[in-house]
């Protein structure tokens, strides 16, 4: 109760990159491969949740040839979750961008 959640989105001539941050406990480093797994939930972890979200967002973003990257949102504390993805712009569509 009483976390935060923050939500951002960057876009450029190459990329789009949508960030989501929350201030919950994170996930340490040697854990983060596997909360990619459907139903994978951390050990110790007594939140409600079926460990199904990160599954999904990995599932959406190969479709989308997107990246996934996990870190803590506050790094220096070693706490809270951010998640990045991270799409590639077709070079097609760079040239529209310039011109704008």
């Amino acid at each position: 109760m009483g976390g935060r959640v923050n939500l951002a989105v960057g876009v450029d001539v190459r990329e789009v990159v949508v960030q989501v941050s929350d201030s919950g406990p994170g996930i340490a480093p040697e854990a983060r491969a596997r909360v990619f797994e459907p139903f994978h939930r951390l050990l110790g972890n007594d939140e409600i949740g079926s460990g199904l979200g990160l599954s999904i967002v990995k599932a959406i973003a190969d479709r989308c040839g997107a990246t996934v990257a996990l870190d803590y949102a506050d790094v220096a504390r070693s706490t809270g979750l951010r998640v990045t993805v991270t799409f590639r712009r077709p070079a097609r569509n760079a040239e529209k961008l310039r011109s704008r």
